[in-house]
């Protein structure tokens, strides 16, 4: 048992204000305030634009985009609404896990070319 396991902010919060539910949701702007401050608002939006604006750049042009990459950025896309709804320690954790799936993926048997002479 990991006793000492950080929890995610929205149970931070629930726990703090005794709410009786404790799945609650911390938005993006709540987890920049509560990890930095009134500047880690304006950090977190600033570095998710600066991090989507290079993966928009990467995946619209860049004419030979591997199918890799193709992949990573839908899967990025969909998990933005993730992200954005709330508790990065989970939806990061979720992110990180499944574009390393498609990496190995990559790596072992999805992207695996055999050229056959015949």
């Amino acid at each position: 048992l990991w006793i000492n396991k950080p929890t995610g902010s929205g149970k931070l919060i629930a726990d703090n204000n005794s709410y009786f539910f404790d799945n609650v949701s911390a938005n993006f702007l709540a987890e920049g305030y509560l990890n930095f401050g009134l500047i880690g608002v304006f950090l977190f939006i600033i570095a998710l634009a600066l991090f989507s604006k290079w993966f928009d750049n990467i995946f619209f042009k860049i004419k030979n985009n591997s199918t890799k990459y193709k992949i990573i950025y839908l899967i990025f896309l969909s998990m933005l609404i993730f992200i954005l709804r709330g508790d990065m320690m989970s939806s990061l954790a979720y992110l990180i896990t499944t574009v390393y799936s498609v990496r190995f993926l990559d790596y072992s048997l999805l992207f695996f070319k055999v050229y056959s002479k015949k």
